[in-house]
């Protein structure tokens, strides 16, 4: 098969972000902590549904996704961030 570089990779949507190479932890590091700094209830919800749509069954996938939007519409850390980035605070997550 052909090699694509990095620049390739990013210029055609398959990656999207790329970094020197002495870079990469930092760039790595500090995408770890903004997902973080997001609410708990969320980045599960995301994960769970990012695992979801690698599996056959797009269709459950995005019934899942519905699902748990739906649920987090309703969620204590959905308030709180929306109050947190109203006032221009961190938020203060709590899983409920």
């Amino acid at each position: 098969g052909k090699v694509i570089d990095a620049a390739e990779m990013a210029r055609i949507g398959f990656v999207n972000h790329v970094h020197p190479k002495g870079q990469v932890l930092a760039a790595a590091t500090d995408l770890a902590e903004a997902v973080g700094a997001n609410g708990p209830l969320a980045t599960r919800g995301t994960k769970r549904i990012a695992r979801a749509r690698q599996e056959p069954g797009f269709r459950a996938a995005r019934e899942m996704s519905d699902t748990l939007r739906h649920a987090l519409e309703w969620s204590h850390d959905v308030d709180e961030g929306i109050a947190a980035a109203t006032e221009g605070r961190p938020a203060k997550f709590t899983g409920r």
